[in-house]
């Protein structure tokens, strides 16, 4: 019957893939579908979203107002505090609420308002201005019944004349009693940040209102006008119940408006301002809609990636296993069993099949090659038989035998010799295969004892087994005869009829020597019972033409089963015992039967195939069911002969069992098939090549990756298709080619990183393996695999960059730089060429980590990274090698410009502001720079010594400088004086002296300057000009300074104790002005020591200020508004003198000595120190006079009016405790005269 042909349909659900897939698809399905409805959902969660987000927005502008709000409030509270508000002194106030207001944008105006009402200070009025009445604003009455701060509402400033809310407090006296009101009036202008905050929303808007609902400031957006009531009543009274909310409302017009809303208040009126923002719900409701298509669009994109991935694993991990086992099954079907997959799958049960296949085929492989031998031998023990049956001549039957024997024992020579009827002599020899001298020596050779292998096996009737002919002593009267025709081994057996008769010998030759195996010794003991029959029937043949010694010879002496039957009635006539052991009935009960007892009819004619036929007296072999007396069924191969028994017609019939050999068969089949399905469902690449290279076959992943179909590969020289270029378009010859070395070779190949060539002509990164295919022992091609690398290459690539680059800014990291810093030097020693190193240092960058957090140092650092990689664009390399270090390395062949220009330029970009925050903040940096080979032939010098020029430049704040030995504080020998002032510090080993300042005009001390010392054990006392220099470049500074501060403070709280109200200066370093902490800790070790500000005094110099003017201003305010004086000192040795005097709060200045020291000398000295006296005095500020060394010097500065003077001619520095004994007993100065 035909093979049933099924429909599409049934055959796809038979599919492993498609079953594979279903299941896939009732995994993901279901669960995207859930998810697609969960995203539906997330409606009413993007309008929770939309209500969170305009609180957030609104919360955000809270925020700032209480900030502002806050702040105006400390503002006011500083000055409250100032001498000028204490002391009551009104005639100062103006000129100081003047300047204040200039400083402070956000104030239209500040004032004082007596207890009457009237205005006793205002910061907007002019002299002899008369002063309004404020007596009945409610932030005046309130500020005097209440405690703390109060807010007002809306109001028309009646100084300013500008619309206003007003921060008040009263001032108490010593009683706590109020004597007057102070107040702040804001800038409507001032209440949002105009430009900073992004409102959600385009149409959005926010206001500010007061208690009372007046609008105090809005956006364009916010539909309100300044000074009228806000718009909607009822939104009104929800933000007044709640401190903050949002909501959806009604507007009268009908439209709904989402309204976020937010109080802000001042001390214990938390509530006086209000924040609303409102939005139109459509809009909303339009990106809710987006963002719901959004989120559908997205999870149907998931739900196809997610079977697409099922899919493809389902073909990595199942496919590529099920396509090998395939492949092997129909290997075995073409009845290959030479191959193995045990290690070309993956996974236990994959690897356990393939194992038992590979287990299968090897056994497959021994019956193959057994059924094989054992099918010749029986072709050849059959045509022996017909010789022998139809009398053909017994020379040329033997012949034949012999032939036969030679084909089933390789590499062998055969004889055989007949024994002349006296049993003594050797009558005849055939060996065809021997030379005629062999053959004639051995006929009429006697048999005997020592007679050769076949003389004794004649003699003795037993096999003998001759290894070695040379040495056994059977052979010593034929050993020359055998040796000199290349015969070395002799195994004899004698042929040895029915009866026992000895009728020759039958003998095989090896050409070396060496023993039989087992399945040898077996053909041959078969050969000679073939050859006794064939001898013994020729022999009776000659004697008796019927006789029943012919039937007995045939039949009985058989290894298969026959039978003879009746021709025309197919009952059995005789049988042979071979049938009767192999079909299991006994004699008597074969010669009571026909053969339809054992021939079963076959399926396809239901006819007795040994009743009759066509087939009846064939020859040849016919395959045939036939069932034995157990019911059990076996396949045989049946072949018929004529013949006359007992004067009848009748049928010799010849069975040879095959039920093993058609077992194997139909397995090899059902193994090719399987092997067959495996190749083709394999997920890696696979295809083979012949040996000129042209492709044999390809599977369907190598179809898949390569993008060509099988038809268009088979045959093609897949080297010139799809591995003729490089990666990079160059030729790929075909002789440098690894899979076609491995042709030539005959070895294995393995390349992890190539590309082959697609059909659409893209490259395709693979990893592949060829291995050589052999035949029969010789190499026929070999077969390829191949793999998709192109997500490995991709992660590689991620793996370099991180190994190159600093994580946080994106720059190249220090291990890079250096390697390339490293690879120039070599080039350069090469070339002779030169390159340069720059090290860039962020000057003020720990300060805006301690003061904004280590997030907005991070922030801030990008934002540096980013500029300094745009400002070097590809013609330089940069890169960060430590916290806020960066260096970079220029090329002296690659820039345009010198690289002082480019240095200049880099410090300008870095000085420009960042936005961190919200907050505007300017930094600078600090660059040193070396060139090679001249400052450093390696990279550790170089990097050190760019080091060691970036601090020198940090210490004199000149922004950058070129390394320079002799100024090189990095030496190991400042290295060490580094560690022992660290010491020095721990151990108290510094000391403070003190140098008196006097006035000129009554000689009375009116301060002292402190002085460090470094009191040594080893040096004894050092004076800071050796050790300072190292000191203020390295971060010991700030806490020496904080030393010098807290130790000066000390010793000026016990000399008050003693009767002694001087005051004390210290000295600061550019460093400490970057430290936005410095006012605070100055402030603490005022309050410990209970010590009034005015008694301490800060000297800085012009040029600290300089590298960067905008903190140090802001620094020295805070310092100044504790009440701390500020005092330049070395004044007119900096850089723009009077801009510094115009901005920063100054309360003195100190000529410097170099001016004062020789201007009883020079006339031109005498001269600017008289221009810096005027100049001062017309900014009311005073001035003190340093270095003054003699008597004519002092005449002079007197003369000068200069108001202070300090120098040895006055005092040396001295002790704290030398200071109060000079005090008491100190010389007498000539008075200054008029």
């Amino acid at each position: 019957m035909g093979r049933v042909e099924m429909p599409f349909r049934t055959r796809f659900f038979q599919s492993i893939y498609a079953r594979m897939f279903l299941v896939i698809c009732a995994v993901v399905v279901p669960t995207f579908a859930g998810l697609g409805y969960y995203v539906y959902r997330q409606q009413d969660r993007l309008q929770d979203i939309g209500l969170e987000n305009a609180k957030r927005y609104v919360d955000l502008e809270a925020r700032y107002e209480n900030w502002l709000l806050q702040s105006s409030r400390e503002t006011l509270e500083t000055i409250a505090s100032s001498p000028v508000i204490e002391d009551g002194n009104w005639t100062r106030c103006q000129p100081y609420f003047s300047k204040l207001l200039q400083q402070q944008k956000r104030f239209t105006n500040l004032g004082v308002v007596g207890l009457d009402g009237r205005v006793l200070c205002s910061g907007v009025s002019k002299p002899g201005q008369e002063m309004p009445y404020l007596g009945d604003r409610a932030y005046f009455k309130r500020a005097l019944t209440e405690q703390g701060f109060v807010l007002g509402s809306f109001e028309q400033g009646r100084i300013s004349g500008q619309s206003t809310i007003v921060i008040s407090t009263s001032l108490r006296d010593g009683a706590g009693e109020p004597r007057a009101v102070i107040f702040a009036s804001l800038k409507l202008s001032s209440l949002i940040r105009s430009g900073e905050v992004t409102s959600p929303a385009s149409d959005a808007g926010l206001t500010i209102v007061d208690r009372n609902g007046i609008v105090l400031n809005s956006t364009s957006g916010g539909g309100a006008q300044i000074g009228q009531r806000f718009w909607d009543a009822g939104i009104l009274k929800i933000a007044s119940a709640k401190r903050s909310g949002a909501g959806v409302v009604r507007a009268p017009d009908g439209k709904r408006w989402l309204v976020s809303y937010a109080q802000v208040g001042i001390g214990d009126d938390p509530g006086a301002l209000t924040v609303l923002y409102k939005s139109a719900e459509s809009l909303m409701l339009a990106g809710i809609s987006h963002n719901l298509w959004i989120g559908i669009i997205v999870t149907f994109i998931l739900m196809l990636i997610a079977l697409a991935a099922g899919w493809a694993g389902t073909q990595v991990f199942v496919g590529r296993n099920i396509g090998q086992l395939t492949r092997a099954a129909k290997r075995l079907k073409r009845r290959r069993f030479d191959t193995r997959i045990g290690s070309l799958v993956r996974g236990s049960e994959f690897t356990e099949i393939a194992s038992l296949l590979d287990e299968m085929a090897a056994e497959l492989d021994v019956r193959e090659k057994d059924w094989r031998l054992s099918l010749r031998r029986q072709e050849g023990q059959n045509e022996i038989l017909r010789r022998i049956a139809q009398d053909e001549d017994m020379r040329e039957t033997l012949t034949a035998l012999l032939a036969f024997s030679e084909e089933q024992v390789d590499d062998m020579v055969a004889s055989i010799q007949l024994l002349a009827p006296d049993k003594i002599v050797v009558e005849s020899c055939i060996a065809p295969k021997m030379a005629d001298t062999f053959r004639n020596v051995i006929i009429g050779a006697k048999i005997g004892p020592q007679a050769g292998s076949c003389g004794t096996a004649m003699h003795e009737k037993r096999v003998v087994i001759v290894d070695d002919i040379a040495s056994d002593p059977l052979w010593v009267d034929y050993r020359d005869l055998a040796l000199s025709h290349g015969l070395r081994a002799c195994w004899s057996h004698p042929i040895i009829s029915s009866g026992g008769r000895v009728l020759g010998s039958f003998a095989l030759y090896c050409r070396y020597p060496r023993s039989p195996k087992p399945q040898e010794l077996h053909v041959a003991h078969m050969i000679s019972e073939l050859a006794a029959v064939a001898i013994e029937h020729s022999r009776i043949a000659m004697a008796l033409t019927q006789s029943e010694i012919e039937y007995r010879l045939l039949f009985e002496r058989n290894p298969n089963p026959m039978w003879v039957c009746d021709a025309t009635t197919s009952r059995i006539l005789a049988v042979n015992d071979q049938a009767i052991i192999h079909y299991g009935y006994g004699r008597d009960e074969f010669l009571l039967m026909d053969t339809a007892r054992i021939a079963l009819a076959e399926p396809s004619s239901g006819e007795n195939p040994d009743a009759g036929g066509q087939d009846l007296y064939s020859a040849n072999r016919v395959v045939r069911r036939h069932r034995r007396k157990d019911g059990s069924i076996i396949f045989v191969e049946v072949s018929h002969f004529p013949l006359n028994f007992k004067g009848c017609n009748a049928r010799l019939t010849l069975v040879h069992d095959v039920t093993e050999r058609k077992v194997l068969t139909q397995n090899i089949r059902e193994r090719d098939e399987l092997f067959t399905l495996l190749m083709d469902s394999t997920a890696e690449a696979i295809f083979g090549l012949d040996m000129a290279g042209r492709c044999t076959f390809v599977n369907h992943a190598c179809e898949t990756l390569l993008g060509y179909e099988r038809s268009e590969l088979i045959g093609q020289s897949m080297h010139d298709l799809i591995h003729g270029r490089h990666e990079d378009g160059i030729p790929y010859p075909v002789d440098d080619c690894p899979i076609r070395k491995a042709l030539g070779n005959e070895v294995q190949t393995h390349v992890d990183n190539e590309v082959l060539w697609r059909k659409d002509g893209t490259a395709l990164p693979v990893e592949y393996w060829a291995y050589p295919m052999r035949r029969d022992g010789r190499l026929v091609g070999s077969i390829v695999t191949f793999l998709d690398i192109t997500e490995r290459r991709r992660q590689g690539d991620a793996l370099i960059y991180q190994v190159t680059h600093d994580k946080l800014t994106g720059l190249f990291n220090r291990a890079f730089i250096s390697s390339r810093i490293n690879d120039a030097v070599e080039a350069s020693k090469a070339t002779g060429g030169h390159f340069y190193v720059l090290v860039l240092d962020l000057d003020g960058f720990k300060e805006v980590n301690d003061s904004l957090g280590h997030e907005a140092g991070d922030v801030l650092l990008r934002q540096v990274g980013d500029r300094i990689k745009l400002f070097f664009d590809s013609w330089a390399l940069t890169a960060r090698v430590g916290g806020d270090k960066f260096a970079v390395y220029v090329d002296d062949s690659a820039r345009t410009r010198t690289i002082e220009q480019i240095v200049v330029d880099l410090l300008a970009e870095v000085k420009k502001p960042f936005l961190l925050n919200g907050i505007e903040i300017q930094i600078s940096g600090s660059i040193g720079i070396v060139r090679y080979p001249e400052n450093g032939v390696g990279i550790n010098e170089l990097m050190r010594n760019a080091d060691s020029a970036m601090d020198e430049a940090k210490r004199l704040g000149v922004g950058h400088m070129f390394y320079d030995m002799s100024t090189d504080r990095q030496t190991p020998s400042k290295m060490l004086l580094m560690t022992h002032l660290r010491h020095a510090l721990e151990q108290q080993e510094f000391v403070l002296h003190y140098q008196p300042k006097i006035c000129l005009q009554d000689h009375s001390v009116v301060g002292v300057e402190a002085l460090i010392r470094w009191q040594n054990d080893e040096h004894g006392l050092l004076h800071p000009s050796e050790f300072m220099p190292v000191v203020e470049i390295s971060d010991l500074i700030h806490p020496l300074t904080l030393w010098v501060i807290e130790a000066a403070v000390h010793q000026c709280s016990t000399w008050r104790e003693h009767g002694h109200a001087i005051a004390v200066a210290v000295n600061v370093s550019a460093r400490n002005l970057l430290d936005v902490r410095l006012p605070k800790a100055i402030q603490e070790i005022l309050t410990r020591y209970r010590l009034d500000a005015k008694f301490l005094e800060i000297e800085i110099t012009e040029s600290s200020i300089m590298p960067d003017p905008g903190r140090a201003r802001y620094v020295l305010t805070r310092i100044h508004d504790i009440g701390v004086r500020i005092s330049i000192d070395d004044f007119g040795t900096g850089h723009s003198s009077l801009a510094y005097l115009q901005k920063l709060p100054v309360d003195s200045l100190k000529i410097d000595q170099s001016f004062v020291t020789d201007m009883d000398k020079h006339s031109e000295a005498r001269a600017i120190v008289a221009s810096i006296i005027g100049l001062a005095h017309n900014l009311a500020v005073s001035v003190i006079a340093e270095g003054v060394q003699t008597d004519e010097v002092l005449r002079q500065l007197s003369d000068l009016k200069c108001d202070c003077a300090q120098g040895y001619y006055i005092a040396r520095p001295m002790s704290g405790s030398d200071i109060e004994a000079w005090l008491q007993d100190r010389p007498s100065l000539r008075p200054a005269t008029a």
